[in-house]
């Protein structure tokens, strides 16, 4: 016997417009809890208050412990459009006594061209395409020679199938890193490099090794080197076998090679210099036109260059907000779910705003196996997130997102019929709240944030920017080189 259809209510089945549904329930979650209002993404559904996302006044308040926003939103809801809005929002003011200076990992193409490259020029803000050979060795990077040695070692480990150096492998990187900036300096390079270590002889060998012993006095913290160990170095015999070194030295200059000529795309084989590009106030780096190697490859050096700059207060490299639009690629990328998990946890202390976004909670749990640690810590990441942003989500979304936060059936059934620039937020512990975008966006905030298509007739005004965020010319912008 068939079963007699059940009859549903407006409200428990959601059969009705966004916007009626949330009447509905007017009684029930008229909880709007505000955010500041000086510099608005959208208004309040129900009270039409406005609300901006200023997490360093959430932090004062004490409604968030943390600056990591994770928004979610299907395919045409204005996720991004919210993202870019945020941004725009947040340059006016500053953090930290500073103005904000943003980073945004690009991987998506919209039209055949990267998502966020027209937001960065009408902000007279070149993108960076990563698909250009770069100079890994830039001296306006501030790397340390060890430092410089981590990106080396890094990419021998790419060229050789992800193992690392073993027995003399590290040793001839070193002895061919010191020979490079001893006598090559201005011509540091990944191509400087191979060439060394394809030349490398036992003069250089015994060089470095003879360097090595000038510096045991300092490192022993003495001014002198004692006697012993003079006539032990005046002995003259070694027991290095250079033979096995300079093989060595031929396996390297393989693994490097094929860092530049094999399917990496040579991302490390210029000589350019993308270091004023990285001081700009927007900085878009565009990593859409890479394969997965080759990002896994740059990922690695940008947080390199990250957590240096942090560590030296080398503010021309550091943010005060960092986008990662769509990242649950890039927890695919070897060495990005542990950096970027780090870069959560150093954000208390380096006072940085994290925005996450993607379509649903799902698209991190298809990353890696069950098991993995990379599924775990592209999983874990959500234990940091404060401030929820939430367009419009099917069921199935939704029962994923109860995972992680309560919903209740009357704040699922608004957030289903929310339509296109409908976002619910949910701060801290506090209650749902919905918001509408379309009510504040003027002319300028419509043609940046809608669409690139739209973008590409936006702002013919100035941009102020101070005097330390390089700002390029009109020129510079128009020609090819400047996205290089």
């Amino acid at each position: 016997m068939a079963k007699t259809p059940r009859r549903r209510s407006q409200i428990a089945g959601f059969v009705a417009p966004g916007v009626d549904v949330l009447s509905a329930l007017n009684p029930q979650i008229s909880t709007y809890n505000g955010g500041s209002d000086e510099f608005p993404v959208g208004n309040d559904r129900l009270s039409k208050m406005p609300f901006g996302v200023d997490p360093d006044y959430l932090m004062e308040k004490k409604r968030i412990s943390s600056k990591k926003i994770l928004i979610l939103g299907n395919i045409g809801e204005g996720k991004t459009s919210m993202i870019k809005d945020i941004c725009m929002q947040l340059m006016k003011i500053s953090s930290g006594g500073r103005r904000q200076r943003i980073s945004i990992d690009d991987v998506n193409r919209r039209n055949g061209r990267p998502e966020y490259e027209l937001f960065a020029k009408e902000m007279r803000c070149a993108p960076i395409r990563l698909g250009h050979p770069i100079n890994p060795f830039d001296s306006q990077f501030g790397f340390t020679r060890s430092e410089h040695l981590e990106t080396i070692n890094s990419m021998f480990s790419f060229g050789n199938n992800n193992l690392v150096a073993v027995g003399n492998q590290d040793f001839v990187n070193r002895v061919a890193m010191s020979k490079m900036y001893r006598e090559m300096g201005d011509i540091a390079s990944t191509q400087t490099f191979r060439t060394i270590l394809q030349y490398m002889n036992e003069d250089d060998v015994r060089l470095y090794m003879h360097e090595n012993n000038e510096k045991i006095p300092a490192e022993l913290g003495i001014e002198k080197m004692p006697e012993k160990l003079k006539d032990l170095i005046a002995r003259g015999k070694t027991n290095v076998i250079y033979e096995e070194i300079l093989k060595d030295a031929g396996h390297n200059y393989q693994r490097i090679d094929r860092i530049l000529e094999g399917e990496f795309g040579k991302v490390f084989g210029g000589t350019q210099s993308i270091a004023r590009k990285l001081q700009q106030r927007v900085v878009v780096k565009d990593y859409s036109g890479l394969n997965i190697t080759s990002v896994a490859l740059m990922q690695q050096f940008m947080w390199r260059l990250r957590n240096s700059a942090q560590l030296r207060g080398d503010r021309r490299f550091m943010f005060q907000v960092s986008v990662h639009d769509e990242n649950y690629k890039m927890m695919r990328v070897e060495g990005y779910p542990e950096a970027l998990t780090d870069a959560m946890k150093q954000g208390r202390g380096n006072d940085e705003l994290i925005i996450l976004a993607s379509h649903r909670i799902r698209d991190y749990w298809s990353v890696g196996g069950p098991e993995s640690l990379q599924r775990q810590m592209a999983t874990n990441i959500f234990s940091d997130i404060d401030l929820l942003i939430v367009g419009k989500q099917n069921k199935k979304d939704l029962n994923d997102l109860e995972t992680l936060v309560e919903i209740t059936q009357l704040e699922r059934n608004v957030i289903m019929a929310q339509t296109r620039g409908q976002f619910a937020v949910k701060i801290g512990t506090e209650p749902w709240f919905f918001i509408e975008t379309d009510s504040t966006f003027t002319e300028i905030k419509e043609r940046i944030t809608r669409s690139n298509g739209a973008l590409e007739n936006a702002l013919n005004r100035s941009i102020v920017v101070e005097d330390e965020f390089v700002q390029l010319s009109d020129e510079e912008l128009e020609t090819e080189e400047a996205l290089v």
